[in-house]
């Protein structure tokens, strides 16, 4: 049993995993990833869940203001099939394990979940209020892809 969970695993290649979707996620190339507390904001590290809301909810108003929405309710959730969801009230629901990602991540889902509020859909249209925000967004996915398994592994 791995006691210290705060080193990620280095070079994963060709490997093919079952997520908890019923998804399979491979993994075609060499992944080299900092140890968990280089990759985690400075401001999370040893911090109670009210601080780590709290650094979701200044994300939250930083970007509905950019992106000139009003979302409702902000709540983090132990969601392990999804990083994020908006409601058809515009409730933002976040996955706890965010606290984990460095904050380009974060702001990606940030972003991707306000954008719900206009689209709620992935039309091109939601795609490109995305960019006009985030023009690197495609970042943050291939992080998250890549990076899912071992947050899982890690908040658990």
């Amino acid at each position: 049993m791995i006691k210290d969970k705060s080193i990620f695993i280095k070079n994963i290649r060709n490997s093919s995993t079952r997520l908890p979707t019923g998804h399979s996620l491979r993994m075609r190339s060499t992944i080299s990833l900092l140890p968990l507390r280089q990759a985690m904001p400075c401001s999370v590290r040893g911090r109670s869940v009210t601080a780590w809301m709290q650094i979701i909810s200044e994300r939250v108003n930083l970007y509905a203001n950019v992106l000139g929405v009003t979302p409702g309710t902000v709540k983090l959730s132990d969601a392990k099939a999804r990083w994020g969801s908006c409601s058809t009230k515009n409730n933002l629901n976040f996955a706890w394990r965010l606290v984990m990602c460095p904050l380009s991540v974060i702001d990606y889902v940030v972003v991707h979940e306000l954008s719900h509020i206009t689209y709620k859909n992935h039309s091109l249209a939601f795609w490109a209020r995305v960019k006009t925000v985030l023009p690197t967004y495609e970042d943050g996915q291939e992080w998250l892809k890549l990076n899912l398994l071992l947050l899982l592994f890690l908040a658990t």
